[in-house]
């Protein structure tokens, strides 16, 4: 896993040129510059309220798996929306 590597940089203008704040202070923003190793963890690690399960997706009627807004379609019917149908 990877994890970003952020540095505070100062706001330049179009013209190059630091950009300064009402105290005149130079006003600066966080940009990634690279990323970094990560330690990551398997939820089997952790204690307390079990994950919710995922729920199963069911294709419309007359739809496969290879047409992708059936699928979608399918899912939102299962978690109770309506509105990507065909």
């Amino acid at each position: 896993m990877f994890a970003p590597v952020t540095q505070r940089v100062p706001r330049l203008d179009a013209a190059g040129n630091p950009v300064y704040d009402a105290d005149g202070k130079p006003v600066t923003e966080t940009r990634m510059v690279g990323v970094k190793p990560a330690a990551v963890f398997d939820v089997s690690q952790t204690d307390g309220v079990p994950l919710p399960q995922q729920p199963e997706v069911e294709l419309l009627e007359g739809g496969s798996a290879d047409r992708p807004l059936c699928v979608a379609g399918g899912l939102l019917r299962v978690q109770g929306l309506h509105g990507l149908t065909r």
